[in-house]
């Protein structure tokens, strides 16, 4: 699937600040939903089975630190409520 014209029209530099904002807020949003494990499963399955082959072994790792920092911060709220 194409990247939409706005996000082509962007900086590398702010493409990569919203992948990293769009990874936050879907592991947010997936442990919301589901809980932990389904967020990682969700990660999983993105990072691994649709975006396969990995050619940026480092943007995936990125991308999943981000996935991972928002499903952790809604476990956290999640037991601070």
């Amino acid at each position: 699937m194409p990247d939409p014209q706005w996000y082509r029209d962007l900086t590398p530099r702010k493409q990569e600040a919203v992948d990293q904002i769009l990874h936050l807020v879907c592991g947010l949003g997936f442990s919301a939903i589901g809980g932990a494990y389904f967020s990682m499963v969700a990660l999983y399955v993105r990072e691994f089975w649709i975006q396969w082959p990995i050619d940026r072994a480092l943007d995936t790792r990125v991308d999943m630190a981000f996935w991972i920092a928002g499903s952790g911060a809604w476990e956290l709220l999640r037991l601070a409520v």
